[in-house]
């Protein structure tokens, strides 16, 4: 588990890394601390997403309430939940898995695996007070797991 962000309401942790001969898949947990007057109501992700990405592409902020996710491949490459438009080259995939109450639990899949080196997962929340936050993680790990993947066909 790798804690990504926390503020006084909420914390971004990633985990469950699953790798495959061609790209990996990654579930970061979102929670909500109880009590607070920020808890989750709306779903952080998906609620503001299609109106998030129409703000992207014309070069204005999504909405504080959006939380932000992505990764930096060491080449350089970085993507989002924000990307707008159809992938050119490395791209991220979200669906949302069933939480706990406060929770928000997403499936990120991730093609095409990341070259040698660091890669940054990041996350921004602005209206849980979460700024650009982050960890470096060593692609070695994902890349062994990948040359041992179970090739289906």
């Amino acid at each position: 588990m790798l804690l990504l962000a926390r503020s006084d309401g909420a914390a971004v942790v990633a985990h469950e890394v699953e790798a495959w001969p061609d790209g990996f898949q990654l579930t970061l947990r979102v929670r909500s601390r109880p009590g607070r007057d920020e808890a989750l109501v709306d779903d952080p992700v998906m609620t503001y997403e299609p109106y998030a990405r129409r703000r992207w592409e014309h070069g204005k902020l999504p909405p504080p309430e959006q939380l932000r996710f992505g990764l930096q491949f060491p080449s350089g490459a970085r993507l989002t939940n924000l990307s707008p438009g159809a992938p050119s080259g490395p791209f991220l995939t979200e669906a949302r898995v069933p939480g706990m109450k406060g929770e928000w639990v997403y499936r990120y899949s991730v093609f095409p695996l990341p070259d040698p080196g660091s890669m940054w997962i990041v996350c921004e929340w602005p209206r849980l007070s979460i700024p650009v936050s982050g960890a470096d993680v060593d692609t070695t790990v994902i890349r062994d797991a990948a040359e041992r993947a179970i090739r289906p066909w």
